[in-house]
């Protein structure tokens, strides 16, 4: 009910507003006089009706934009979820690759501590390996005079001679060593 008197309110003050405008007198003394004269009755009746149908065409014009925004605003807002969520998304996998590359950063520091270490133990080994071989030359030098100084000997003893020919080429291979 209230709506209703707020309609007739609203198109009463339209029309008004329309007839003050178009004949430069007060509004609702010119729509009484109107009313008086029973002749303008209907052309009356036809502006309130005109009047009405314009406000309806605004009215589903603006219902029809007011659902359209809604729309949007729903879709927006479903933009917004979507993107805050990929947000989240990306910061996660920035977190996760600061952690690998830390954890990275970290096995490369041990792999260098490592390859230090490994390196210090192979000029470990070059030195003993060299060392060796010193020793290796030297006892090999050794064993040759040693073999030599026992074989020659036996040489000069006939049942012997044979088996000497037989062991002095493996003595001549000690001789390379040294």
């Amino acid at each position: 009910m209230q709506v209703k008197i707020l309609l007739v309110l609203l198109l009463f003050c339209s029309v008004t507003k329309v007839l003050t405008k178009e004949h430069g007198l007060d509004g609702a003394s010119y729509l009484i006089q109107k009313l008086h004269d029973k002749k303008e009755l209907p052309n009356i009746i036809a502006d309130l009706q005109n009047q009405i149908k314009m406000l309806q065409v605004a009215v589903t014009a603006n219902t029809a934009q007011i659902i359209q925004n809604s729309a949007g605003i729903s879709t927006n807002t479903a933009g917004i979820a979507t993107n805050s969520a990929g947000l989240a998304t990306t910061s996660a996998n920035i977190q996760s690759n600061t952690a690998a590359i830390s954890a990275n950063k970290a096995a490369i520091n041990a792999n260098t501590a490592n390859i230090a270490k490994n390196s210090a133990d192979i000029a470990t080994i070059a030195k003993n390996v060299a060392a060796n071989s010193a020793t290796t030359k030297s006892l090999a030098g050794t064993i040759y005079t040693l073999m030599n100084t026992i074989l020659d000997p036996l040489k000069a003893i006939p049942i012997l001679g044979p088996i000497t020919s037989i062991i002095e080429p493996f003595v001549a291979r000690i001789q390379s060593f040294s």
